[in-house]
């Protein structure tokens, strides 16, 4: 126990200081890899779809992806691509598909500015397309949340409502209070679900938040990826919402992450408008319909590899490992 409180101590006092790894921008090397195995009794006909790193202004693509094999097909004009491959695999056979590629994290710490309203966003083509409610965003219940959250037990304005920088902290500590985290998910926990359920994963969190800031008109958008971990079988995936501010820059809002790190159950850092730089970047926004083989693919999250059988009765069996190194 002792052992442990030092250690707890040395790692807060190396975090105020600000020498942590994730507090400085970081170079990492990564591989993503998916394992398909045919599992039915007869030859399958699989569609593997594999998403591929964002770039942003905290995440810099150093070298492109490597893919091993060659994909049919890599998507590289929309906002979140992918590459495919179509594999035939005999019975109790598998296939391992690939990609390696180098990022150059950087921490993020934005300050919202207290000039900004949410007349700010006046005539916004960009603020307009955060603002569309998809499936997993949609609830008869948040427009009554969002009048609470604003307004409390007051009837009148006082002209506070419009700030930006009252606003977001209150839908983000409203979250935080509202929720309790539990029963992680490979997919995504919707509105409705954050909501009803007695615990949520990070994305749930991340979905309410959203949910609640469009209600108001504050355009936001879910982001989801992997934690930087040397290695992992089970990859920790990860989601956390972020809002866009008037200027075009937006808030990072990891509500999931603060939480488990005050309940001790986690040393991650995370607050309202800082993250840091042990994460890897993927995809931004949910229910995301990609074009690939002249067919629409419609998912929750792009994080995970897509898996699609030509017939329901080709079952797979799928592994999943995502790894990374730092270089020095």
């Amino acid at each position: 126990m002792v052992k442990n409180l030092i250690r707890k101590g040395a790692h807060k006092t190396l975090e105020l200081a600000g020498l942590k790894y994730y507090q400085k921008p970081q170079k990492l090397r990564c591989g993503y890899t998916v394992v398909v195995k045919n599992i039915s009794e007869k030859v399958g006909s699989y569609t593997v779809i594999l998403p591929v790193p964002l770039e942003s202004e905290s995440q810099k693509i150093i070298s492109q992806p490597e893919f091993r094999p060659e994909p049919d097909f890599v998507s590289d004009k929309a906002e979140n691509n992918f590459a495919l491959w179509k594999v035939e695999l005999a019975p109790k056979h598998s296939a391992s598909f690939n990609q390696y590629f180098e990022v150059e994290r950087s921490p993020i710490s934005v300050k919202i500015n207290p000039a900004f309203t949410l007349d700010s966003y006046m005539g916004s083509k960009e603020g307009k397309k955060y603002l569309k409610k998809t499936q997993s965003l949609k609830s008869s219940k948040t427009r009554a949340l969002a009048k609470e959250i604003v307004y409390g037990e007051r009837v009148e304005s006082t002209g506070e409502e419009k700030s930006l920088a009252l606003l977001i902290p209150k839908i983000y500590e409203y979250v935080a209070k509202k929720l309790h985290y539990g029963d992680p998910i490979e997919g995504l926990y919707s509105v409705e679900d954050a909501l009803g359920l007695e615990r949520v994963d990070c994305g749930g969190f991340s979905t309410l938040f959203i949910a609640i800031c469009q209600e108001l008109g504050i355009p936001a958008r879910l982001v989801s990826g992997f934690w930087a971990k040397q290695s992992d079988r089970v990859p920790s995936m990860h989601a956390w919402a972020e809002s866009m501010l008037p200027d075009g820059s937006w808030v990072p809002a990891d509500i999931s992450t603060e939480i488990l790190r005050k309940q001790g159950r986690s040393s991650k850092f995370a607050s309202l408008g800082k993250i840091g730089s042990d994460r890897v970047v993927f995809s931004h926004g949910c229910d995301i319909e990609l074009q690939a083989d002249k067919k629409k693919i419609k998912t929750e999250i792009l994080q995970n590899p897509i898996v699609i059988a030509e017939n329901k009765s080709e079952q797979a069996h799928i592994e999943i490992e995502f790894s990374t190194k730092r270089e020095t």
